[in-house]
């Protein structure tokens, strides 16, 4: 592996004609010297029978998110629907997404909201309302946080923008 290495080096170096070609057969060569190796040391490629169970049950979850963002949704009852303690389903929603569940679906319902601001002429207590907050001053608040900018200000940036894009 290091001659192979150092001859793409050297290769890369001097770039004479076909170059790209020499470095893409030495990279796929790279790579199936290192999967011979990871073979050889026990490394395994396929996933985990538990792991791809994980993957389904949170992809499930995530599905389940985007279908009832409008209804009050709690943690709690997200880890029981799907058959897990509130700590576990916590700790692994937390490690499988890199946010926390609550994260998750207030993203979701900014981006609802967002779409909603976007391409109709709803009024914010019926958005606030469509996307599952409690009412218009939290959903205000939120906007503002993730976006910087109220709803309404938002939705005139889009507005002026996109009359400005049809001219």
């Amino acid at each position: 592996m290091k001659q192979l290495i150092q001859g793409s080096v050297k290769t890369l170096e001097e770039k004479q004609f076909g170059y790209d070609i020499i470095m893409h057969s030495n990279y796929c060569l790279l790579m199936a010297e290192i999967l011979r190796v990871w073979k050889q040391e026990g490394f395994q490629i396929k996933k985990r029978k538990k792991e791809t169970v994980l993957s389904e049950k949170f992809t499930e979850v995530s599905e389940y998110i985007s279908q009832h963002y409008q209804e009050d949704l709690s943690v709690a009852e997200l880890a029981e629907k799907f058959h897990m303690s509130y700590s576990y389903f916590a700790a692994i929603f937390k490690e499988y997404y890199g946010q926390t569940c609550k994260e998750m679906i207030l993203t979701v319902r900014l981006q609802k909201a967002e779409d909603l601001l976007q391409f109709t002429d709803f009024d914010l207590t019926y958005i606030s309302q469509e996307t599952g907050f409690c009412d218009c001053s939290h959903f205000i608040k939120a906007f503002k946080q993730k976006y910087g900018v109220t709803p309404r200000k938002y939705r005139m940036k889009e507005k002026s923008f996109d009359f400005v894009s049809r001219k």
